[in-house]
């Protein structure tokens, strides 16, 4: 697959802000890891609230818009989900109790 590389203007004070913007935690938790991700993501969700979701859909066949639409969960997120579970079962189970459920 060819990529193509879009170019466009924007002010020094707007690049830096775009930096800073990509790393934070809300964007970096759904994946986001450049400033490109960054304006894919932006350009999709206005896309996406301006003429429906089903527009969308309609090219999900385009990589970025699958990605878009079909998010991966982090590894962070499924580790979590991992030990939550695991602590669960053995809740259920009775391996692990609280010290007010003990016998004491």
């Amino acid at each position: 697959m060819k990529h193509k590389k879009l170019n466009f203007r924007v002010t020094d004070d707007f690049d830096v802000f775009l930096e800073s913007m990509w790393r934070t935690q809300k964007y970096q938790k759904i994946g986001i890891k450049t400033k490109s991700d960054l304006l894919r993501y932006g350009v999709l969700k206005a896309i996406g609230i301006d003429y429906g979701i089903d527009l969308l859909k309609q090219f999900e066949n385009v990589d970025e818009i699958n990605r878009y639409l079909n998010p991966k969960s982090s590894k962070k997120t499924n580790k979590i989900n991992d030990e939550l579970n695991d602590y669960l079962q053995k809740r259920k189970s009775g391996e692990i109790k609280f010290e007010k459920d003990s016998d004491h």
